[in-house]
């Protein structure tokens, strides 16, 4: 039996979004309070709906959880990625790559030449562009535990080498 590791997205809840969402809310629950009957305009039904679309947008990318990784004994696949096997792997590295304006820590796997592999759209759109990111990339930065980042880079040191 082999033995399989997932790991998922670690969002932080309390974010912009949140903030907005919350504030449409008292909003609307306000003006329900002092004006029940504007509810039948069809504008405030429009704007109850958007906030209950927020709400699930929300609950959609911050509470449902997302898998960023899955680690087993022959292969690694990376968020909606195909698997790729440990023996189509030349080595790993940590590199610094631009996200907007800041910089992130990634592991890069880097896969041997002449692989057979099916790479998805982002991953072509990757290496043609190449903007920094490599194709298989796995975030060490926020949206990751430190705990996880720790637990991932041990697990790919077990399995090929750093270069």
């Amino acid at each position: 039996m082999e033995k399989q590791k997932i790991f998922y997205y670690s969002f932080n809840k309390t974010n912009l979004l949140f903030a907005m969402t919350l504030l449409l809310t008292v909003m609307a629950l306000s003006i329900l309070r002092w004006c029940p009957y504007i509810y039948l305009l069809w504008q405030m039904q429009v704007f109850a709906l958007l906030v209950v679309f927020f709400w699930g947008v929300w609950f959609l990318l911050y509470v449902v959880k997302h898998k960023m990784l899955i680690i087993n004994d022959d292969s690694i696949k990376i968020d909606h990625c195909n698997p790729l096997k440990w023996k189509d792997i030349d080595h790993a590295e940590i590199q610094r790559v631009r996200y907007c304006i800041c910089e992130k820590s990634v592991i890069a796997l880097i896969p041997k030449k002449k692989i057979k592999y099916q790479y998805n759209f982002l991953q072509k759109q990757l290496m043609k562009r190449g903007n920094g990111f490599p194709a298989f990339s796995i975030p060490l930065y926020e949206i990751v535990s430190p705990a996880d980042a720790i637990e991932i880079y041990n697990i790919i040191a077990e399995k090929i080498k750093f270069k």
